[in-house]
């Protein structure tokens, strides 16, 4: 059942402040999961609506004294303030809604200028069935009366409407945060006089572009400008609130002056008319032209849905144009009950070209990965409001709804992988999704045992200890430490000779390669030790004597020449470079006998039994 309430006190107002910030916290507390949204706009995504009637929103209107002619209200223009009104809306709202930026379509009825009221069916079936999609919507009072015997001053009609549209606008512009509406999507549409309103009140949009008929005409009050008339002027600050709304949509209307449509930078219209329609014309021409006949009925040109979607695409204004063959000048409603596609395309229309978020471009981060890195953190671009991120074949490790980045870890065995995202503007109007497939390589395995004793037997084949699951080829990079020192070298194919690399206690890492980039790394912690060949030439020898050394080894040396009772007869100390080290020593004061030849490197000592003649 509709809740009806009657806002015209502050302390309700206040009163539906603080309901609205318990909702705002409510819905961060939901958001705080990320989870895929309703498609808000584009479907019907609430039950049901609830409703707040009488909701003022412009008082001491100024207007004209009316006569009725057969119920119709025809304006004494020469009486303008003579007496003034008070314009009312109702508001509907999605029931359940926590949103608090939600876009708002204000609609205004149909009748001619001279009858109607927000209460037609037509419009309730309208806010509730877009209020269901997940807009606020409200149906307005505007003033009536209109001379229909004078074409200049049946203007005066049309733009009274006009302020009276704008004031509506300004009224959720000022009252935003009250309920929770977002001041910059704010739509003005209506059904044939009220089409009228809303397409003048945007397209309509400077001083000068004002009939003149509505100024000081043949002696007649001067109507005033855009936003003149009525409340919410400004805001709290004292800065002007604009009157001007985001978006329009209209059916069964026409626009006065086609040169107001003037081009890309235009709020956005989409157009409902139909050809058959015999109150207002789909082309051009004069309103109820089936009445053009009585003496004294004399309206204006005007131009319908074609011409206005003519003159929009020649100026490259953004527009979107219905038009049908059958449906009269109830284009919307079959007068039981609205049209199935009225409320889908013109919450299409606005979500196209108001709501929905920019296109994501595509996600940062890895698709190929290996199975020792799983952690990753993938990226888009931050242009929305709320990320809806979702994977296979993974765990979030972390995720937050309001950020563009998100970190997973991947499950290697998983038999598909990927992640999507999907951005939903500040309104929660859902974008398109961007993914990601992604490919887990698994790195290279240890087959065989490869440690300090496989390493110290000299030369192995590397391929013979490690295997790539996916029989991908490997390299090999060895990295050492030895004695403080640092070094590294690409293996010789698949060959290694630890030897060869260095000597004494030593970290041994091998890295292995495979075509994808992917690494693994084993460790090896060993003492190398690189024997050493020594030569003593010529022995026997008679005056000198050639001490060689061959081997991997390379630092200090030391040379020691001495009798066999231990006296020291020569030494010399070195340091080998490279593979081959080469000491000369004369040794002519010797006698002739048994001698011994030293060599001390920091691996131990080699002795070596030599003879003089």
């Amino acid at each position: 059942m509709p809740i009806k309430i009657q806002l015209n006190n502050l302390k309700l107002i206040k009163f539906m402040k603080k309901v609205l910030l318990s909702c705002l916290s409510l819905a961060y507390g939901i958001y705080a999961q990320a989870q895929q949204l309703p498609d808000r706009y584009r479907q019907e995504v609430f039950s049901s609506s609830q409703v707040t009637t009488g909701v003022v929103f412009s008082t001491n209107i100024p207007t004209v004294r009316t006569t009725s002619l057969f119920g119709n209200q025809i304006a004494n223009e020469e009486s303008y303030g003579q007496r003034t009104v008070t314009l009312r809306m109702d508001i509907y709202r999605p029931s359940g809604d926590t949103l608090t930026k939600r876009p708002v379509i204000i609609f205004a009825f149909g009748g001619g200028f001279v009858n109607g009221s927000r209460t037609e069916a037509s419009m309730i079936q309208l806010c509730q069935a877009f209020a269901r999609r997940g807009f606020v919507t409200a149906t307005i009072d505007y003033r009536l009366g209109m001379n229909i015997s004078n074409e200049e001053l049946s203007k005066r009609a049309v733009y009274r409407a006009l302020q009276d549209g704008r004031s509506a606008v300004r009224f959720f512009r000022r009252n935003a945060a009250a309920y929770g509406v977002d001041p910059n999507q704010i739509y003005l549409s209506g059904h044939s006089a009220g089409s009228f309103l809303a397409y003048q009140a945007v397209y309509l949009d400077k001083d000068s572009e004002r009939p003149a008929s509505t100024r000081n005409y043949l002696g007649r009050a001067d109507l005033g400008g855009l936003d003149a008339i009525g409340d919410n002027k400004t805001y709290a600050n004292g800065a002007l609130v604009d009157g001007k709304a985001n978006g329009v949509m209209g059916f069964a209307g026409a626009i006065g002056n086609l040169t107001d449509i003037e081009g890309p930078a235009d709020v956005p219209g989409v157009y409902f008319h139909s050809s058959d329609d015999n109150v207002v014309p789909f082309n051009s021409g004069e309103p109820f032209s089936t009445l053009s006949w009585l003496p004294g009925f004399n309206l204006p040109t005007v131009f319908g849905g074609s011409r206005m979607n003519d003159r929009a695409g020649a100026v490259s204004a953004t527009r979107t144009f219905y038009p049908y063959t059958n449906r009269g000048h109830g284009v919307h409603y079959n007068g039981s009950g609205l049209y199935p596609d009225i409320s889908s395309k013109g919450g299409q229309f606005f979500y196209d070209t108001r709501l929905r978020p920019a296109n994501l471009p595509l996600i940062l981060g890895n698709s190929s990965i290996c199975s020792n890195c799983l952690t990753q953190t993938y990226s888009v671009a931050n242009t929305a409001f709320y990320y809806d991120w979702q994977i296979t074949g993974g765990t979030f490790v972390s995720r937050n709804p309001r950020s563009n980045q998100v970190t997973v870890t991947w499950n290697a065995t998983a038999t598909n992988r990927g992640i999507t995202v999907t951005p939903y503007s500040r309104q929660l109007a859902r974008g398109f999704s961007v993914g990601l497939g992604v490919n887990v390589n698994r790195t290279a395995v240890l087959s065989r045992v490869l440690d300090a004793n496989t390493l110290s037997e000299g030369m192995i084949n590397l391929n013979e200890y490690f295997t790539d699951p996916e029989g991908q080829p490997l390299n090999y990079t060895i990295k050492v430490v030895s004695n403080n020192q640092e070094g590294e070298k690409m293996a010789n194919g698949n060959m290694l000779d630890v030897k060869s690399l260095a000597q004494g206690q030593s970290t041994i890492v091998i890295e292995v390669n495979d075509g994808s980039t992917c690494s693994t790394k084993h460790t090896v912690q060993m003492n190398i030790k690189n024997e050493l060949q020594i030569n003593v030439s010529p022995n026997p020898f008679v005056r000198d004597i050639q001490v060689s050394l061959t081997g991997q080894y390379k630092g200090d040396v030391k040379v020691i020449f001495y009798a066999e009772n231990g006296r020291v007869i020569a030494e010399k100390a070195s340091e080998k470079l490279d593979m081959n080290f080469v000491e000369n020593f004369g040794i002519e004061t010797a006698k002739k006998g048994v001698y011994y030849i030293k060599v001390i490197t920091s691996e131990g000592e080699i002795i070596r039994r030599i003879v003089k003649n």
